[in-house]
């Protein structure tokens, strides 16, 4: 299993968080999403354009695991998913 990629049945379908990994051998995910975000839904132009191909579904805990362990993996700066996963500081 690809890391933070989620096989449960609670993903069937349009997930609550993505996980969109990069393009090459390595494929580290470099950028988590929350299910609404235009930049992961593949739709228009831009830089989010065609990155839904390259996302995975994922549980809230391995996108906790990307932003918290995996080099240079950010948040989206549009959708704010580690906001809503609270791993924010003050």
């Amino acid at each position: 299993m690809v890391v933070g990629q989620c096989s449960a049945p609670a993903c069937a379908g349009a997930a609550a968080r993505w996980i969109e990994y990069g393009i090459g051998v390595g494929r580290i995910p470099p950028r988590a999403h929350t299910g609404g975000c235009p930049m992961s839904s593949g739709s228009g132009s831009g830089s989010g354009s065609g990155s839904r191909s390259r996302s995975r579904p994922a549980t809230a805990q391995s996108v906790r695991e990307v932003l918290l362990t995996v080099p240079n993996a950010v948040a989206c700066p549009l959708c704010l998913p580690d906001s809503e996963l609270g791993l924010l500081e003050c």
